[in-house]
């Protein structure tokens, strides 16, 4: 898609980690700074509702998305948080 390696960062540490707390999942909280910092435009996932595990930490990655106006994309589609249509589709 024109992105260079350097553009893209894999984040699969948290593979076969419980998703009852951020503390032991890493790579949730980087993703989670790196997108409150604005440095993300663009999260995909094979299955996006998987990515947080929980609830709070489901909406509180698309509220960061939205503020910064970060898309999230799935095999399902590709969604703006902060557009009004688009957060209808907030599952989980």
């Amino acid at each position: 898609m024109g992105w260079t390696e350097r553009q893209i960062r894999i984040i699969d540490q948290d593979l076969a980690q419980s998703g009852s707390s951020t503390s032991q999942r890493k790579g949730f909280g980087e993703m989670i700074s790196e997108v409150a910092l604005g440095k993300v435009g663009l999260i995909l996932s094979i299955e996006v509702s998987r990515v947080a595990r929980n609830n709070s930490d489901w909406y509180r990655l698309l509220d960061l998305c939205s503020v910064t106006n970060t898309l999230i994309g799935d095999s399902d589609g590709l969604y703006h948080p902060g557009l009004f249509n688009d957060q209808r589709e907030r599952r989980l």
